[in-house]
């Protein structure tokens, strides 16, 4: 790659490089190696496109179509889980005011259960959505009549017409993202809201991981895509969504816009970030040689289990992967079953925390008076 998306600065080397298998944010391997390079002018860190991106999203992402009630946990909470459309949902709630007899579009909506659950919450509004795919059709058509959905492209009488239009967790996903953005702007109407949501590498550090996640983004990379879109930047908050920035953006120039920049801060997080996945990799090389022949179980089927067990497969004695989403509980993924934590076979002598590393040890350093003589970590503590 030779030029930031963002900026269009000139990039050098890979700030980290893993020659594959790679995972996707939906927990799929995929075999080919991952790059990522860093803006050094925007602090913007991306990735080569997939190739076939089109068909990827259009035919293979399919996020939460495992059932028709699946959802991603967002946190558990005295043994309750909290689910991400449900947080999501209350979030633009309490961050945006939406007028009485405003159209919301869900810009990117997969099946639009936050959309739905907005809706729910307050039925004066008028929803419309829009995806990539067709496959999330039938989701839809729970809520939504045919002429307020769109699969591909958004028909232009679309244009100049919603007071708020949200974004969840797409702009990571564009291989042009001050195009989506550009899009966006015009779908707005003169007052309009953006409501954004991306990942967080410096809070969420697996995100690195994920091969169809090709945009990390910066406050400044953030600031100078919405201008190329002729947008401003109203809020920002990095604490309201664990693991995500949150953004309100408007379509024009507002006297109470946030301009925080990263002042370098960003580039020595993310540099900081590539040194300990590299650092992860040659520890898990160690491990699986390590314990070879031990009963093994990792602990979480999200996304850091999936790259744990994409590395070692057929390496190690692994026999299940534990989690606590009860979507994925009785399930398989990768081969392997995936059990409740509470149901962990007594035989199983290492464990591998295939959670967030500023989470992993507060959650199973319990595990270690069960009969569990080793828990592989992969942050800077001993294990």
């Amino acid at each position: 790659m030779n030029n930031c998306r963002i900026c269009g600065s000139l990039l050098g080397e890979p700030v980290y490089s893993s020659g594959g298998p790679s995972i996707s944010s939906v927990r799929t391997v995929i075999d080919v190696p991952l790059s990522a390079f860093l803006c050094p002018e925007c602090s913007h860190t991306q990735k080569p496109a997939l190739q076939n991106s089109a068909d990827y999203y259009d035919k293979r992402y399919r996020i939460s179509l495992t059932s028709k009630d699946f959802d991603q946990v967002y946190d558990v909470v005295d043994g309750k889980c909290i689910y991400r459309t449900d947080y999501q949902s209350e979030v633009i709630l309490k961050t945006t005011s939406i007028a009485a007899g405003s159209k919301v579009l869900d810009y990117g909506a997969g099946k639009a259960s936050t959309l739905k659950k907005i809706t729910a919450a307050r039925p004066d509004i008028v929803p419309y959505v829009f995806d990539v795919s067709e496959d999330y059709m039938e989701s839809w058509g729970e809520f939504l009549p045919k002429d307020r959905q769109a699969a591909y492209q958004i028909p232009e009488s679309w244009n100049s017409t919603f007071s708020l239009v949200t974004a969840h967790f797409v702009l990571e996903h564009a291989e042009d993202p001050c195009e989506v953005l550009s899009n966006i702007s015009q779908l707005l109407s003169p007052d309009g809201t953006l409501f954004f949501s991306v990942p967080n590498l410096l809070s969420n550090p697996g995100d690195l991981l994920a091969v169809d996640h090709v945009n990390h983004y910066s406050f400044d990379s953030i600031n100078v895509a919405l201008a190329r879109a002729n947008l401003t930047l109203v809020s920002v908050d990095e604490n309201i969504f664990r693991g995500a920035i949150i953004c309100v953006a408007k379509r024009k120039a507002s006297p109470t816009a946030d301009t925080r920049r990263d002042g370098g801060k960003c580039k020595d997080e993310i540099e900081r970030i590539a040194v300990f996945w590299s650092r992860f990799d040659r520890l898990l090389e160690e491990a699986a040689s390590l314990y070879t022949n031990v009963p093994s179980a990792i602990y979480g089927a999200g996304l850091y289990g999936t790259y744990i067990a994409s590395k070692i497969a057929g390496r190690v004695s692994c026999e299940c992967f534990l989690d606590k989403s009860p979507h994925l509980i009785g399930g398989e993924h990768m081969g392997l079953p995936i059990k409740a934590p509470c149901d962990l076979p007594s035989n199983i002598r290492v464990m591998y925390a295939g959670l967030n590393p500023n989470i992993a040890r507060s959650a199973l350093d319990l595990y270690k008076t069960r009969g569990i003589e080793n828990i592989i970590y992969f942050d800077d503590g001993e294990s």
